[in-house]
Formats: structure tokens, C-alpha cells, sequence
């Protein structure tokens, strides 16, 4: 334990359950928003996949995405919530994992065995950090219920395939076939790329003799080419303006500058601090410590990851969709954190840093989540809510940054509009019982 105290040894499971507290308390306090209203359906276990089933051919290939959130929106709204939130707080745990592992592996270091208790927790919390803070609206794809399902599930459980195609075989892999197949079906830019780097390292390793995981591979393929060729996403296409390729060009070029802003500096900063902390500035090795072992093929994984939305249409390229391009960027950061020289001896530094830092990110994002579930706990109470489905209800217009719809960092806000035909009112006033809604300032 080189010498550090006995309740040291308790360090990275402090780390996991606080993160996993705060995760469960953001999950319970994040309202519903927009389409998880319009997902609301009869609390009964067949309806939700008969609903997900239609949407394949009318509106989307995402089959399983939409079955799971149909059927977590028809089991209620209150605590029966509470799983739900309980496990998207556990699969937030499980993206930490996923992303320590395999920057671990990108950067080329041993196998852990008897690594200092207090350095492993400092790289949890240094992970969690970097996964809250660096994508550009981290609410909408981890607290949402919609957008957790379609995108943070999505880049888990294709890290944890990654991990598992790039692992030794061993016994009890089994679970990789049927599991690459399913997250292959969420989201369709990141299923394809996937699909193309498995296959590259099946052909990778056959050519070096060594165990091809072919099964795995086909399965994920199978799931790209189901969610890929989804009649409901040819239907939908037809619905949306037309986006030629310097339009979609323009779209992808937009996002892509938002990936980097004034959020990345403390991230750097901590990276480049760990380096001189540790006895070596970033200059040592030259240019060549910032390749961080093969962590550089995380950045090239972003890049083809962006490149792959220019074949979204504009009007569907959401800032969410570059969560995953965000998560490769992580992957990245932190495989050059791992490589810091003296890990160990510069642990109590880095922990007292990453302290502070955790403690400047619970002042500004606990009021954050609070002030949206007050909006939304606000027109719930209104009475007008309570007078049967002939009442037309009108409520205060509430803007979150100026806008109805906002999505940033750790705010994501979907709020009535002033057009009861908007279909976020239409949904609202269903889910409420009322036949409609509208809001105006007040």
C-alpha cells in the first residue's frame, strides 16, 4: 500500500458511491421532458413493444431504444421512476469503467495488480469529471430519460464490446454475441463505425494467427444492418428539408467546434499539472508524450465519428449526437493522465485538486437541476391541470437561457411553448389528462 493508511485502501469505492449518489440524486430530481411525455403509454408489458414495433416502420430503426423507454414511461411517473433512475446512475458507473479501461489499454500499461488505492480513485473521480464537464450537454444524453437510453447507454455498451473483443479469449464470453448484436441496434453513426473497427480487428488479428472474434463481429453487424435499414428511418427522412452536402458539411463543422470550449481548460490543466507534479514537465519526450502510448487513435476515432454524422440530415444533427466523438476525447485525456509520471507519489495532490474541483461542480450544477425541477413541479400544481380533459389549460411560458428549448452542459430544458399544437404541449396535455395546453407570459 506504499505506506499509506489502512482506510486509503478504501479510496476508489468512496469515489464510486459518491459518484454513484450523485447520479441517483441528478436522475431523481431531472423531470420528464418533452419525449418522455409523448413515450407515455399504458402501464402494460406488451404495449410498450407494439408501439417500438410500429415506430420501426413509421419513424425509426432504434426497435430496442424505444421499446425500453415506452415501457420505463408506462410504469409511472413518481417512484415507480426510481429503478430506472437507479440504473442509468449504474450504467454512468459502468462508462467510468469502460473509459479507464481501455485508455488503460491504449496506453500501453500492465495489467493492474497491486496499483496504489489512492492513484486508482484519483483516476475515477479525474473520469467522472472529465465525462460531466467536456460534452457539450451532458443532461440531455445522461439525465434525460429519452436521450440516456438513445446516447449513454448506446456509448457503454459499445465501449464494454470494445473491451471485450480486445480482451484474451477466455470462458464465459458468451454474453459478448448477444449483447453486441443489441447495442448495435441504438444509435445508428456510432453502430456503423463500430461495426468497421471490430471488423478491422478481426482481419487484424487473423492476419497476425492469433484468436479472431468473429461471432461477436457479426453479431454487432447484424444489429447495424437491423437498425441501419429500418423502413421507419426511410420515413422519416421523407419528412425532414432537404440537406445537401454542404449543408449537412456546414452542420457537422458547427458541432464540431462546440466540442471544444472554455470547459477543456481545467481538463488540460490538471493533465499538464499531474505531469510537472510528477517530476517531468510535458516537454520530457518531446511531442511524443502527447501520442500517450496509442491513446492518439481515441482522437482519431472522434474525427471518423464526426465524419460519419455528414450523412445525417442537418435538421437531425442535434448536439447530442456528437456524445460519443466527446467520449473518444475522454478516452484520450485520460490515457495521457495515466501515463503522468510517479502515478503514486503525486496521488494526495491530484486528490486534493480533484476535491476541489468536485466540490466547484456540485456548486454550480445542484442549483442548476433544482431551478429546472422547480419549472417543472410549478405547472404540475396548477390547478387547471385537474379539471378533466375538456379544460384548456394555460400556464407561464418559462424560458431556460432565453429559449423553451435548451441544451447545455448540465441544464437540458424542453418547455411548453405558446402553440397549443406544438407537439411538446400536445404530449404534455395527454400525460396530464387535459385536452390542451398552452403557455403565455404572465
Amino acid at each position: 500500500m506504499t505506506g499509506r493508511s489502512g482506510a486509503a485502501a478504501f479510496a476508489p469505492a468512496l469515489v464510486l458511491l459518491a459518484v454513484f449518489a450523485f447520479m441517483v440524486w441528478a436522475n431523481l430530481v431531472t423531470p420528464l421532458w418533452g419525449d418522455d411525455y409523448c413515450r407515455i403509454t399504458s402501464p402494460d408489458a406488451v404495449r410498450p413493444f407494439v408501439v417500438a414495433w410500429h415506430d420501426y416502420f413509421a419513424w425509426s430503426g432504434r426497435f430496442f431504444v424505444f421499446a425500453i423507454t415506452y415501457f420505463v414511461m408506462a410504469v409511472g411517473r413518481a417512484w415507480s421512476m426510481v429503478p430506472f433512475d437507479v440504473l442509468n446512475a449504474l450504467v454512468f458507473l459502468a462508462l467510468i469503467g469502460n473509459v479507464r479501461a481501455l485508455a488503460r489499454l491504449a496506453a500501453g500499461l500492465p495489467r493492474e495488480t497491486r496499483a496504489d488505492p489512492l492513484a486508482v480513485a484519483v483516476e475515477m473521480a479525474f473520469v467522472f469529471l472529465l465525462l460531466w464537464w467536456l460534452p457539450r450537454d451532458v443532461a440531455e444524453v445522461a439525465l434525460w430519460k429519452t436521450g440516456a437510453v438513445n446516447y449513454l447507454w448506446a456509448m457503454t455498451g459499445e465501449l464494454w464490446v470494445l473491451r471485450r473483443m480486445l480482451a484474451p479469449p477466455r470462458a464465459g464470453q458468451g454474453w459478448t454475441v448477444p449483447v453486441a448484436f443489441l447495442v448495435a441496434t441504438f444509435l445508428e453513426s456510432l453502430s456503423a463505425m463500430m461495426s468497421l473497427l471490430l471488423a478491422g480487428l478481426c482481419l487484424l488479428r487473423w492476419r497476425r494467427r492469433e484468436p479472431v472474434p468473429l461471432l461477436p463481429a457479426a453479431a454487432h453487424l447484424a444489429g447495424t444492418l437491423v437498425v441501419a435499414l429500418a423502413p421507419g428511418n426511410f420515413a422519416r427522412a421523407g419528412v425532414l428539408a432537404r440537406s445537401p452536402p454542404l449543408d449537412r458539411l456546414a452542420g457537422v463543422f458547427g458541432n464540431l467546434g462546440s466540442l471544444f470550449d472554455a470547459y477543456w481548460l481545467p481538463a488540460v490543466g490538471v493533465v499538464a499539472w499531474a505531469y510537472a507534479s510528477g517530476g517531468a514537465g510535458v516537454a520530457t519526450d518531446g511531442w511524443r508524450v502527447l501520442r500517450a502510448g496509442r491513446g492518439w487513435l481515441f482522437v482519431v476515432l472522434a474525427l471518423v465519428y464526426m465524419a460519419s454524422l455528414l450523412g445525417v440530415p442537418r435538421a437531425a444533427l442535434a448536439a447530442r449526437a456528437c456524445f460519443p466523438a466527446s467520449v473518444f476525447l475522454v478516452c484520450y485525456l485520460t490515457a495521457l493522465f495515466l501515463r503522468r509520471p510517479a502515478p503514486d507519489a503525486s496521488a494526495p495532490k491530484l486528490a486534493a485538486v480533484l476535491a476541489l474541483l468536485s466540490a466547484a461542480h456540485l456548486a454550480v450544477v445542484v442549483p442548476h437541476l433544482r431551478a429546472l425541477a422547480r419549472i417543472d413541479a410549478a405547472w404540475a400544481a396548477d390547478p387547471q391541470l385537474r379539471q378533466g380533459p375538456a379544460a384548456q389549460a394555460v400556464l407561464p411560458l418559462v424560458r431556460v437561457g432565453g429559449r423553451t428549448l435548451y441544451a447545455r452542459k448540465d441544464r437540458f430544458f424542453e418547455g411548453l411553448t405558446p402553440d397549443p399544437a406544438n407537439f411538446i404541449n400536445r404530449c404534455y396535455a395527454q400525460a396530464m389528462g387535459v385536452g390542451s395546453v398552452v403557455a403565455r407570459p404572465q
